[in-house]
């Protein structure tokens, strides 16, 4: 699987395993979402997102974006 990415062997064996382990699932999902063959099925392993908590995340990011500059 790691091939298909092009990482040359150095660069797989140092990085850590739980980056490898993302870059195989994102490979995987990526597949799956872009083939027209795919079963859909949602993915259990992540709960649905709260509205309230992105909107805060959004805003802390925005907020800490525009410290130090002027307003528009």
């Amino acid at each position: 699987m790691l091939g298909c990415k092009d990482w040359p062997p150095d660069v797989v064996l140092d990085t850590p395993i739980p980056l490898l382990e993302l870059a195989v699932k994102a490979t995987v999902k990526f597949v799956i979402d872009t083939s027209p063959f795919a079963k859909r099925e949602p993915d259990e392993d992540d709960p649905p997102p709260d509205r309230a908590e992105a909107g805060e995340d959004i805003a802390a990011f925005l907020i800490s974006k525009m410290k130090g500059k002027a307003p528009p």
